[in-house]
């Protein structure tokens, strides 16, 4: 019988050097074990898109190569493109259950950093551009590896957006920034499934290491988030381990092999360290600890997981994360192969599939097989299928010998299939791509085909964005993300027909490396990476400057076709209240021939505003069940007042500003289908009135407007002589209105006197 520590007792019967010690880890991958108060050591481990326990878990060395098999479900770029909630449950669900029997106390994810330039390596463990969809899904993820009674560790908090210097760059971002793109996934996921751990990133944040970073560990987390779990820090990101413990940091890991839990004890002692707040982290531990041991009663150790079923889930989710981002003169799907008409697989990817990325996440899946063989499978050994490779994997220059036999091949098939991506050279953690591009040998087979005037459905896999050499020349595309062992199987059930891909993606794939927002400022100096481009990343930078993408986030076909009508919203106002909602619903059918499922992306448009907005920001998302032909479904959506706020950086909050919104149903963030107005009633906020203040802002506040407005004329024609009609009205006009009120007090007493203007003023 699993007995839960009483807290108090424990605490109060230990030492120093105990508590001290139960701040860090014991090994690599366990948390500190204290055998005399019944304290057991926890086993900690890699996730997100599968359990990666190492298979000697209590050595201090990680070995990315010796894992316990486990299933391998798509990595969070391929999850995102299925913009499916329960999907991702049961994805994570089934990963939690791998992990209890394997006696997992904590899987490491997900990741649900923002996806800030597309050459971040890493970004295939990421969700999105966009931080609702990021959230959004990662919260279904914690959710569904937490029903298992083992804990999630969200990560890596906060602003951790690329490989290059990432244990040591300081990223110098605005607080807007942080509140409206870097932090708003994690706010989602703290309040909606509350994850066991937060994991903090290495880098620092605007001066200070993330693991020390009292703004964000202790104002933001736990004061205004009430985030109550645990803070370990990444493998290695401690800096300083008694300034970290006063910020947040609850658990250090790995162990620092007893140095770090001196320092705290020498800290306490010497009247450095209060030894309450060491409590306070300790508390937090054994609370976890609890956690743990409870969930232990609800995971059935004993029983193993259904691999098979865990498995035909992994297909069901890659299916429904392949995105059709082309289909000229509907190309796809294929017809079956015949005898005079065989199809064609080209490209080594095809034979050496890539499902996953490489890294610490990197998965020892339970089954293993390629397209190719998928294909030979679903054909019936075969039958009517010809392969040549075209290029080599690893690859340093393209070949022209497997290029020529390669088109002998496609010009003896009646369809052809081309396969092109990233592999672990190109995309990994732990280093950033420097290129948009595909591989050289790659590259040169595709316009090799495009040369020959050969058409051919082109398959891409990578975990992020890459330009397409020879675009114009293709008629259709399928992007497969890296989709897990059940990828393989799904490609081929879409290209045949037997899947209809409802995937959507989850960020934008640029022109050019030329056109991301952060192209000037990326990855930065190895001391100090500037987030210039602000708020503006993504599809909110696309449509802010009018530049066209390659896809558009949230772009994805279907073979068939859907209309959207009847968008309704339950009122035609938005009052300024903390309690108010907005219903929102539309009607979606399916207009095509064959069954279908449907991504009904919400936005919220602003078409003026004073302060500057996004064009359109996501605010919801829902994925239709499977449409027959004509047959419609209701969508609903509900908006709260944080959907329509933006953050003001001297207030300090998220505020909300008065007019008129649109709000939009679309197919992707450039592909609106309907829309409707909603007027939002509340007061423009106010700053505080101070001795600075403009005298524009005395005109826009509540408190002054009636009382400055009747003195504008004399304040502007006492700066010169005035003439409405003159050629220099509009300079004066407008430099007499950003005069701040002292200037005017010093010069214009007899128009604002001091006395009469104190009584108005927030600050002396």
């Amino acid at each position: 019988m699993i007995k839960s520590l009483d807290i108090d007792a424990v605490l109060a019967s230990m030492s120093l050097e105990e508590k001290a010690s139960l701040c860090s880890g014991n090994s690599f991958w366990t948390t500190q074990n204290l055998d005399r108060a019944g304290i057991k050591s926890l086993l900690l481990t890699d996730g997100p898109h599968g359990l990666r326990k190492q298979s000697d878990f209590t050595g201090d060395f990680p070995d990315l190569h010796d894992s316990v098999p486990a299933t391998c479900f798509p990595s969070a770029a391929g999850l995102a493109a299925t913009w499916n909630r329960e999907k991702v449950y049961q994805a994570a669900q089934a990963i939690g259950r791998e992990a209890a029997h394997e006696e997992v106390a904590v899987l490491l994810g997900p990741g649900v950093n923002m996806k800030r330039s597309p050459l971040c390596g890493r970004n295939f463990e990421y969700f999105s551009e966009d931080p609702f969809l990021a959230g959004s899904l990662g919260a279904s993820h914690v959710q569904g590896v937490q029903s298992n009674g083992i804990g999630a560790c969200v990560k890596h908090f906060a602003v951790n957006n690329q490989e290059s210097n990432r244990m040591v760059v300081d990223v110098a971002v605005s607080e807007r920034a942080l509140r409206e793109i870097y932090l708003p996934a994690f706010e989602i996921i703290i309040r909606e499934a509350n994850p066991w751990m937060v994991m903090c990133a290495y880098n620092k944040v605007n001066g200070e290491f993330c693991s020390q970073n009292a703004r964000l560990l202790h104002e933001i987390l736990r004061e205004e988030w009430d985030y109550d779990g645990v803070m370990v820090t990444d493998w290695g990101a401690c800096d300083d381990r008694v300034k970290g413990l006063v910020a947040g940091q609850d658990l250090e890991m790995p162990s620092s092999q007893g140095m770090n839990d001196q320092k705290i004890v020498h800290a306490v002692e010497n009247k450095e360290l209060p030894v309450e707040i060491l409590d306070r982290s300790v508390r937090r531990f054994l609370t976890f600890y609890n956690r743990a041991e409870d969930g232990k009663k609800k995971q059935g150790i004993s029983s193993a997981p259904d691999l098979n079923a865990h498995h035909r889930i992994a297909v069901e989710t890659a299916e429904e994360s392949l995105v059709l981002l082309k289909n000229e003169d509907q190309r796809l799907p294929l017809a079956p192969p015949k005898e005079n008409a065989p199809v064609a697989f080209i490209g080594e990817l095809a034979r050496t599939s890539r499902i996953q990325g490489g890294g610490s996440s990197h998965i020892h899946a339970t089954r293993t097989t390629s397209v190719l063989e998928a294909a030979q499978a679903y054909t019936e050994s075969g039958q009517n299928l010809i392969f040549s490779p075209g290029y080599r994997i690893p690859e340093t220059e393209s070949c022209p010998e497997l290029i020529s036999e390669a088109i002998s091949a496609a010009e003896n098939a009646s369809q052809v299939v081309l396969f092109a991506g990233l592999t672990d050279a190109e995309e990994s953690e732990g280093f950033d791509r420097d290129s948009l591009e595909l591989p050289a040998g790659q590259r040169a087979l595709i316009r090799a085909f495009a040369d020959k005037g050969i058409t051919f459905t082109l398959v891409l896999t990578s975990g992020a964005p890459v330009t397409i050499p020879s675009y114009d020349h293709i008629p259709s595309i399928l992007y497969t993300a890296l989709p897990g062992q059940g990828g393989p199987e799904a490609i081929v059930r879409t290209l045949f027909g037997d899947n209809n891909p409802s995937g959507k993606l989850a960020e934008t794939f640029p022109l050019r490396l030329e056109d991301t927002p952060c192209f000037l400022h990326f990855p930065g100096t190895p001391e100090r990476v500037s987030y210039q481009e602000d708020i503006w990343i993504g599809y909110r930078y696309y449509d802010a400057v009018d530049r066209t993408p390659l896809f558009p986030f949230g772009h994805g076909h279907s073979y068939t076709e859907f209309s959207y009508d009847a968008l309704e919203v339950s009122a035609p106002r938005f009052t300024d209240r903390d309690d108010e909602t907005l219903q929102v619903r539309v009607r979606i059918t399916n207009t095509g021939s064959v069954r279908g499922k449907e991504v009904v992306q919400l936005y919220v448009h602003y078409p003026q505003t004073q302060i500057r907005r996004p064009v359109r920001e996501l605010k919801g998302f829902e994925k239709t069940a499977e449409l027959a032909p004509s047959e419609s479904a209701t969508v609903h959506f509900t908006l709260s007042r944080r959907d329509f706020c933006r953050y003001d950086e001297y207030l300090g909050r998220f505020v909300l500003d008065p007019g008129t919104v649109h709000i939009e149903a679309a197919a992707s963030s450039r592909d609106i289908r309907c829309r409707t107005e909603l007027t939002i009633e509340t007061e423009l906020p106010q700053k505080p009135l101070t001795w600075n203040s403009q005298v524009r802002q005395l005109l826009e506040h509540p408190r002054t407007r009636d009382w400055i407005a009747p003195k504008i004329p004399d304040i502007i024609a006492a700066y010169g002589n005035y003439d409405p009609h003159s050629a220099e009205a509009r300079m004066m006009e407008v430099q007499a209105m950003e005069m701040p009120v002292r200037n005017v007090v010093n010069h214009c007493s007899h128009i604002l006197r001091k006395e009469d203007l104190l009584p108005f003023l927030d600050e002396s």
